[in-house]
């Protein structure tokens, strides 16, 4: 497996945490500063409605140049699920009700879950849980 840890709840967290992060009408920029010879190196994507775990896997494939399809396919192969309304947007995505989990990917499941993606994608990479409970330890996890 390649040695790089991925999480992309905590990825998240550290993008709250140590950049900027902006909202606007369901779009999140995500903005990294990129040091100088530095590791912090995530290309800026525009999240989609509904796409912030496809968003950020493609940061993270984009990173490590992987070549991906984009964070909408990321998205739908990952179990997608939007309101009726999105259907021209994501024509791909499952259609229906809001789940409990809200709307948006599914990776709680099996069939959706990271790793599984990619593992039928032939990814070398493998999702791992990191708890951050300091700011030391960011360095540490990056």
């Amino acid at each position: 497996m390649h040695p790089l840890k991925i999480n992309v709840y905590n990825i998240i967290k550290i993008k709250i945490y140590q950049r900027k992060l902006f909202t606007k009408k369901n779009r999140i920029k995500c903005y990294t500063k990129v040091k100088e010879g530095g590791i912090l190196k995530y290309k800026k994507i525009v999240q989609k409605p509904y796409c912030c775990v496809g968003s950020c896997i493609e940061m993270i494939l984009n990173r490590n140049k992987i070549s991906n399809q984009g964070q909408i396919d990321i998205a739908c192969n990952l179990g997608l699920i939007v309101p009726q309304e999105y259907s021209k947007i994501y024509p791909n995505a499952i259609i229906g009700e809001k789940p409990d989990a809200g709307f948006g990917t599914q990776i709680q499941k099996e069939e959706y879950s990271i790793n599984n993606f990619f593992k039928k994608n032939n990814i070398n990479l493998k999702e791992e849980y990191h708890y951050i409970t300091e700011k030391n330890d960011i360095k540490n996890f990056l």
